[in-house]
């Protein structure tokens, strides 16, 4: 499942392998593979990170790993 998220005015596309959905939250394990600007954002390129949304849809973190 592809989904995007934007950080430090560069969207990132990610890669979804699995998520675990909890009350209120869920949580989606993610591997980044691309970035829209390659200045700011191509060395997160192939790490993983975790996206953690609360209520409604709303990031509530992000966990680099």
């Amino acid at each position: 499942m592809p989904i995007w998220f934007r950080y430090n005015d560069c969207v990132y596309d990610v890669a979804v392998s699995s998520h675990k959905e909890t009350y209120n939250s869920k949580i989606f394990y993610c591997e980044i593979i691309k970035a829209s600007n390659e200045d700011e954002g191509n060395y997160m390129i192939g790490k993983r990170i975790e996206i953690i949304y609360y209520e409604r849809n709303h990031i509530w973190g992000i966990v680099k790993n």
